[in-house]
């Protein structure tokens, strides 16, 4: 991938307006969720199921392995709450209907 928009005279800009094409071109060709949910995880299946090249299936598969973490990150957040909020309920019970 690369090189295809390069109009400027600022090569730095130029560089970052190529990477910017590229990562937009391989959310489009290889979606995480789309993946994730097809079960194409690994650098293998995401290269078998989608054509990119190896070094680009590789990075999908890390962009991939960060979305789980953040998934599960998320996930625990969430349990923590609702375990505050039922502690926090159970507390005001406790104080309201004394046993």
């Amino acid at each position: 991938m690369g090189g295809i928009l390069g109009n400027s005279d600022d090569e730095l800009f130029d560089m970052l307006q190529d990477d910017e094409a590229d990562e937009f071109a391989l959310a489009f060709l290889a979606p995480v969720p789309e993946l994730i949910a097809s079960g194409y995880m690994t650098p293998e299946k995401i290269r078998a199921y989608t054509g990119l090249p190896k070094h680009e299936s590789y990075k999908v598969a890390g962009y991939i392995e960060g979305f789980e973490d953040k998934r599960a990150d998320s996930r625990s957040r969430l349990t923590a709450i609702v375990i505050g909020a039922v502690l926090a309920i159970f507390i005001l019970l406790k104080i309201i209907i004394p046993c």
